[in-house]
Formats: structure tokens, sequence, C-alpha cells
């Protein structure tokens, strides 16, 4: 029946978004950078996700919209949801809000473990994530001092602004993702939690 009605604008859509053509075709780098992912950048993002699988028993992942929830979507395919596997670091979330009731009772659950912190901001002037990234440095700096740099990453499309200007002060290993990949798709942030082949898998074509 649909196809009946709509089979020919839908087959036009189709091929207009293959070719670029389409309305946010800007957007759609997506499709194709599972293919064209440096390999190189596997290999950095792996090598960080090992780094923060040894020194922390929990992760925080700063984002919010498409970048809080591609993590979790990610997360949420390769981890039990009730069962806790102590492989891996626990992760909780942060920069979706701002209760100051939730930052608050986050960074009294923070000093009961050793923590690592990974921001993730497409436009880098989203209020909420900046804000709480804003805290959680300041804390991280606090208390581990010379050594944040192995415990704090940032993944953003920009190397100036807010976030920006805050990696380079704090030298934080930092991703940069391609301007023509929505802040949706950008799960790199998984892949830097997990390090695992299961999501190595995501990237190879």
């Amino acid at each position: 029946m649909l196809q009946g009605l709509y089979g020919e604008r839908i087959e036009r859509i189709h091929n207009e978004t293959v070719k670029g053509f389409s309305e946010g075709a800007a957007c759609l780098g997506w499709r194709q950078y599972p293919g064209e992912m440096p390999s190189n950048e596997m290999n950095r993002i792996i090598e960080v996700a090992n780094q923060l699988r040894t020194t922390a028993e929990l992760v925080v992942i700063v984002g919010i919209g498409g970048s809080f929830l591609g993590a979790k979507a990610v997360q949420d395919t390769i981890i039990p949801y009730f069962e806790r596997n102590m492989e891996y670091p626990e992760v909780i979330y942060a920069g979706q809000n701002l209760s100051g009731t939730y930052i608050q009772q986050l960074l009294t659950y923070m000093d009961k473990k050793e923590v690592a912190v990974i921001v993730i901001s497409k436009s880098d002037t989203t209020t909420e994530p900046v804000v709480a990234f804003r805290i959680l440095l300041e804390y991280m700096e606090s208390r581990y001092g010379n050594s944040v740099a192995e415990r704090v990453v940032t993944i953003t499309d920009k190397a100036e602004g807010a976030l920006g200007e805050m990696t380079v002060q704090s030298g934080l290993p930092s991703f940069t993702g391609p301007e023509n990949i929505g802040g949706r798709y950008s799960v790199r942030t998984p892949s830097i939690k997990y390090g695992s082949g299961k999501v190595r898998s995501l990237f190879e074509p």
C-alpha cells in the first residue's frame, strides 16, 4: 500500500540521500565514516579506552541530546541491563540537566571511587554540558592534580570555543569528530569507554 502511494517519492529521497543531494546532506557524514575512519584513530581510541579502564572504577559521561543518547544506546546494546560487568567501569551521566542537587550528589558519589570523565559536545556551546564539565574539571584537577590528563577526555568537532580552550589549558587528550556528523551519531564516546572488539566492529565496513 505505502509502496504504491509513496514508492517513487521514497526512491527519490533515498537516491538523493545516497548521492548527498538531499536536505540536510551536510550532516550525513556518518553514512561513510565507518569506511573512512583512519585506522590510527581507532587505535588511539582503544589505547585511551584501555588506560581509562585500568585507572577508573567510575566513568562520568558529560553530554546532552544525541551526544548523551548515542553513548547510552551503545552501552545498552553491549552491557546487560541488570548485571554489573566488573570488566568495565561503572558509567553514569552528567550535563543532561542543570540540577544543582544532581551535581552535588554526583560529586559526593565520585568521592567514593576512582573516577574518569569523558565530555562530548558537538556544538561546544550547549549550556548544560559546558556548565557540568567546568564543575567536574575543577573537581578532577583538585583531586588528581597533574595526572588529570590521564583521566579526562574531550570529544568535540571544534578546536575553538569553551571546551577547546579548557582542553588546551589542561593538556587533555581530545578527539575531534568530523563536522558533517551530527551529535546524535557521535558514538565514539562508547568506544572510549569500552575499547572492545564489540565496539570496533561498529566502525568496520
